[in-house]
């Protein structure tokens, strides 16, 4: 999986998206309107390196959205009372992680400037993450 801003995980086996799963991702993507983002402080989950998105309102719109259009899938499983965006980088065992947060602190001394201009749906086939399909955000802006 490339580095990613999480909007909704865990999310349905990749081998029951149809077509009405994908009209209802491309509404939510046509709802919104494409976004900056820029990336500077780095966090730490459990297994997870991340860095934090700024504005997180943007990101935290498209996941409210996203969890109305499916609401069988609240966002990480329901397992945590508040959305915390992140832009997910790396992901292992704890001892490796400790390193690759400080390597990324030190290294990051300007912001990663980026802009959002697509919904991407990733779905496991055969073990591996793959793209299943891309939605333009379209919204008014």
């Amino acid at each position: 999986m490339p580095a990613h801003v999480t909007v909704l995980y865990p999310f349905m086996e990749a081998s029951v998206i149809d077509a009405g799963v994908r009209a209802r991702l491309e509404q939510a993507a046509a709802a919104t309107a494409p976004f900056a983002l820029s990336f500077l402080e780095v966090g730490r989950f459990a297994e997870t390196v991340w860095l934090k998105p700024e504005p997180a309102a943007p990101v935290v719109r498209l996941i409210e959205a996203l969890t109305a259009a499916f609401p069988a899938y609240p966002p990480y499983g329901g397992a945590y009372p508040d959305i915390a965006p992140h832009l997910t980088i790396a992901q292992g065992p704890r001892h490796v992680l400790d390193r690759v947060k400080a390597e990324v602190r030190a290294r990051l001394d300007a912001p990663i400037r980026t802009r959002a201009t697509a919904l991407e749906l990733y779905g496991q086939t055969a073990g591996r993450w793959r793209l299943l399909e891309a939605f333009k955000l379209s919204g008014p802006g």
